[in-house]
């Protein structure tokens, strides 16, 4: 009995509500949205995240729907590591006890919204933020005035294409995305 209270509370820990704005570093900061500005789909993605020397290497499936982001890990073995979605509002996080982000959960969802939100959704909402995005090619820029926060390189027109490399400047992380494949949801179930 007493076990097994034990292997749920530690199966619980790492459930729950987290904040809805993310700090980018720089006094910026980026309020998590709901919509996407696409259509519904699923992506079967490969991520890379690389934090003061901790690198993280996973396979993962995400779905973007308009109320909704949900981004699963994977661990080597294939099972689910740990969930970040942002559900209508509210942050979840649910991770197994031993499987470890070198980011925020937050933080995660945030970048991940940066890098596949619609180009003019994310610029309204960056502005309404205090923030500027500037667009050069392939290469989206946020500022906070006058200092540079976010870069993020695409290798891609489409994000959903190729490879997306995120630099958060003030927090110096990396994240790099590669998409495998792509397949809309069917938004009639």
């Amino acid at each position: 009995m007493g076990k097994c209270f034990l292997l749920a509370l530690l199966l619980l820990a790492g459930c729950g509500p987290l904040k809805t704005t993310v700090s980018l570093g720089s006094r910026a900061h980026f309020p998590l949205i709901t919509q996407s500005g696409s259509s519904p789909i699923a992506a079967v993605q490969h991520f890379r995240i690389e934090n003061r020397g901790r690198v993280l290497q996973f396979n993962g499936f995400a779905e973007i729907e308009p109320e909704r982001w949900a981004i699963v890990g994977l661990t080597p073995m294939e099972s689910r590591g740990f969930s970040v979605t942002w559900d209508s509002g509210e942050l979840l996080f649910e991770h197994l006890p031993f499987y470890k982000l070198p980011i925020k959960p937050g933080h995660f969802m945030a970048d991940y919204q940066m890098m596949f939100m619609a180009e003019d959704l994310l610029r309204t909402h960056l502005e309404a933020a205090g923030l500027e995005l500037r667009v050069e090619g392939l290469l989206r820029r946020i500022y906070k005035g006058k200092t540079e926060v976010v870069r993020i390189n695409y290798q891609e027109q489409d994000p959903m294409k190729g490879k997306v490399l995120l630099r958060n400047l003030r927090r110096n992380h990396v994240v790099i995305i590669s998409t495998r494949q792509i397949e809309p949801l069917d938004d009639e179930m």
